[in-house]
């Protein structure tokens, strides 16, 4: 499987959190084997690949891995609609 994530600045954070929420569920109630893959894209100005179909074996390797693109998604969701709106993310000047 392959999934494809709208991780947009206009999608805003909760949005996106309930974006990578669902496919944390799909995930957790699909009874995969190691013949099974996931693959996790996310799409913007350009399209990132979080990670590949070969990059975890087992769905606890899957769970893994969205977890931590859930952490470098979500910083790039606030940066970009932060850059929209003109907000400077580093200091208040």
């Amino acid at each position: 499987m392959i999934f494809v994530v709208d991780g947009s600045g206009s999608v805003g954070r909760p949005n996106y959190q309930k974006e990578l929420d669902f496919v944390r569920g799909l995930m957790t109630g699909l009874n995969l084997n190691t013949d099974s893959q996931a693959a996790l894209l996310t799409f913007s100005t350009n399209p990132i690949i979080r990670f590949f179909l070969s990059d975890y074996i087992n769905k606890i390797g899957v769970l893994n891995g969205l977890a931590v693109s859930m952490i470098m998604c979500t910083f790039n969701v606030d940066g970009l609609s932060g850059m929209r709106s003109g907000q400077n993310l580093h200091n208040n000047k």
